[in-house]
């Protein structure tokens, strides 16, 4: 899985073989198919796993530990504009490749792929929640959209990043980002 993750970031889905997967993980291709049916099975699998990899890392920061609703929520993302600049997520995200790619050609990869985006906006909305209910009640915005904004500006950013060939464009959107949910949450 290793293998298939670091060849979709580089070249696709579409362009990579099961043959170059099982050369790439140093195995038979028999054992490919002793555990995936399908190169279709392989991406899900592959998509789940990094769901909860990144369910578990981005939840892990430091802002857990806060009480404060509003300081829990710009705290985690002050951190996510540092984990903007880890060369590990500047490498790029599989469920944004594959979503862009494939999601309207795969009904199996787009719905691994939206349960996995789907789990993150989950996270990030409950905390926007408990915030907006402490400081900012009768705003007219909604935590569920906000939160979806966020996984817009973290795979906008990974895109400019690729094509502008620019390491800061995705820490510069998620700190475009914070300053957004900082006003929303504003005192008054």
């Amino acid at each position: 899985m290793d293998a298939a993750q670091q060849l979709l970031l580089r070249q696709g889905f579409s362009g990579t073989g099961i043959e170059q997967i099982c050369r790439e993980a140093g195995v038979a291709r028999g054992s490919f198919f002793h555990y995936f049916a399908t190169k279709t099975d392989l991406g899900v699998a592959v998509l789940q796993r990094f769901g909860r990899f990144q369910r578990d890392f981005m939840m892990s920061g430091p802002h857990r530990e806060l009480t404060d609703p509003r300081e829990r929520v710009l705290r985690y993302l002050e951190w996510m504009v540092e984990v903007g600049r880890m060369p590990l997520v500047l490498q790029g995200c599989p469920v944004g490749c594959v979503g862009q790619e494939l999601a309207r050609a795969n009904p199996q990869l787009r719905e691994a792929a939206a349960a996995t985006l789907s789990d993150w906006t989950s996270a990030v909305e409950g905390d926007l929640r408990a915030a907006k209910r402490a400081y900012a009640p009768r705003a007219r915005w909604s935590p569920a959209e906000v939160a979806e904004h966020l996984v817009a500006c973290f795979q906008g950013g990974l895109l400019l990043v690729r094509v502008l060939d620019d390491d800061q464009a995705l820490s510069r959107s998620l700190e475009q980002y914070r300053r957004y949910v900082a006003g929303l949450l504003a005192d008054g």
